[in-house]
């Protein structure tokens, strides 16, 4: 037999839009798991910034974290973390979040400042936490007056609502401009991820590295600053009876139209600001050997350009002359001058001389030879060993003489113009924190029930953040109670012993 009942089938749903996509994407922003989820990334991602050092030249991270992790930090720009896209998109995620749920955070707000009705309030006692009620030997008025009294002494402000029933409510209220404590929290984080996003746009803020040599003025090309930066000397210090490194120091100068504006000395952990500018202490190097010359009357000075070169008797990388400036030419270029060795720091001993174990520059010591004879065709070398600063050796029609090495500081220059909001939402979120949890907005419901000419029954209704009757929230409105009390003592209820009004 054939069956003619037909089939029914759906209606096909319709096509998703942007529109659709648009109102999702929406809804999830405005969600406050969602805005808990954001903030936690960008504390996770900031505690990422704490650990590795931000701004400073791209040697320092290969030398401090190996050429594998330092290049993968390189990579994902975590030495400029707050500067990078991917960054600024998160915080524009969190702003938007917070502007999502903005409209919700002020009703909420202005809902907690709101004064209820008697109707609203009987309807709040009855879903509170607990309840504590006592009888008192006072009229109604009375009862009032002294419930008024007795709460202000705890910080409590009385406030009239109404009759419904048989009851005269009231609201006590205390810290009650707290109730803008999570508004001034939520919009504090806006402000904070608004600061830094403005602090990262192009055109507003400086954020880069520059070295400057001892003895020279840096300018900028970019002409991003609008000073020259001056060094007069660097220096590194060490802890007493060891080698190990105590602090970097740098004497600069700022130069505003070749006039000093001012001059400090810049140290980890303690930059100069000048203006919206910061300079701090970034890296440090050694730039170039110097050595003079003296031949035939003409005195010539020559440099060496230093660079880190292979690790020294199994420490750090040490200083080194580099390969493409080792030789050096004097005299109308028939003699020159090779650099065969470097020392940062040295010392003799036994008649030898040894390089330190680490790369910090200290007595520095360079080996050099001396070559002649280009323009003759007869070429002849001359060793003249190892020089200290201020030593010097004879050589046929002259001498050598070694001045010293030059180090240079990497600083780092940053001006954020959205620092100021950044510090007004610091401060605003913790002027919020400090609302909500040291000064938390307590509201309780009172209703006074005549019971008799000269007896009046108070009870009062309260919260607690856990959302049941705890024994401290109790003993507070017990006290209150026990003061009003001419006979008989106050007891606590739950929720569900609450007589209905």
């Amino acid at each position: 037999m054939k069956d003619d009942s037909s089939t029914e089938r759906p209606d096909p749903l319709p096509p998703l839009t942007f529109t659709d996509l648009g109102r999702s994407l929406w809804h999830s922003l405005k969600q406050m798991r969602t805005v808990v989820w954001l903030l936690g990334l960008v504390a996770g991602l900031g505690w990422l910034g704490s650990l590795v050092p931000q701004g400073e030249a791209p040697e320092t991270y290969t030398q401090r974290f190996g050429s594998l992790l330092g290049g993968l930090i390189l990579r994902v720009g975590a030495d400029h973390l707050y500067k990078t896209t991917w960054f600024l998109l998160l915080l524009g995620l969190v702003i938007l979040s917070l502007a999502a749920c903005s409209r919700r955070m002020w009703e909420q707000t202005k809902l907690r400042r709101t004064m209820p009705d008697a109707d609203a309030a009987s309807r709040r006692a009855k879903a509170a936490a607990g309840t504590v009620e006592g009888s008192v030997k006072l009229t109604a008025d009375g009862a009032t007056d002294a419930l008024a009294h007795a709460a202000a002494r705890r910080g409590y402000r009385l406030r009239r609502l109404g009759e419904a029933g048989d009851r005269q409510w009231f609201q006590l209220t205390k810290h009650r401009w707290s109730a803008w404590g999570p508004a001034f929290a939520h919009y504090a984080v806006f402000l904070v991820a608004l600061g830094a996003i403005i602090g990262a746009l192009p055109g507003l803020s400086v954020d880069k590295y520059i070295d400057v040599t001892e003895g020279t003025t840096y300018k900028d090309p970019d002409g991003q600053l609008p000073f020259q930066v001056q060094l007069h000397s660097f220096k590194i210090n060490r802890n007493p009876g060891s080698r190990a490194v105590a602090n970097y120091f740098s004497d600069v100068s700022l130069l505003v139209g070749g006039q000093e504006v001012q001059r400090q000395v810049v140290s980890v952990n303690h930059p100069l600001r000048y203006g919206t500018f910061y300079l701090s202490q970034s890296s440090w190097g050694l730039n170039d050997a110097h050595v003079q010359v003296t031949h035939d009357g003409e005195t010539t000075d020559l440099t060496f350009p230093l660079e880190r070169g292979c690790p020294a008797q199994g420490g750090d990388a040490s200083w080194a002359v580099s390969d493409k400036g080792r030789a050096a030419f004097f005299s109308a270029k028939q003699a020159a001058l090779v650099a065969t060795g470097f020392y940062a720091d040295a010392e003799r001993r036994d008649g030898k001389v040894l390089g330190g174990a680490d790369d910090l520059p200290g007595k520095p010591a360079i080996n050099l030879m001396m070559v002649s004879g280009f323009k003759t065709g007869g070429h002849s070398m001359k060793d003249l060993g190892w020089l200290f600063p201020g030593e010097e050796v004879p050589i046929p029609g002259g001498t050598v003489k070694f001045i010293g090495a030059t180090s240079y500081t990497g600083l780092g220059v940053r001006k954020d113009v959205g620092v100021p909001l950044v510090w007004m939402g610091f401060l605003g979120c913790t002027l919020g924190l400090m609302m909500i949890f040291y000064f938390p907005l307590q509201i309780a419901t009172a209703a006074l029930r005549p019971a008799g000419r000269t007896a009046t029954v108070v009870s009062i209704a309260f919260n607690t953040r856990s959302g049941e009757p705890t024994a401290a929230a109790a003993a507070v409105w017990n006290g209150l109670l026990a003061e009003l009390s001419a006979t008989g003592s106050p007891r606590t209820l739950l929720r569900e012993e609450l007589p209905d009004v």
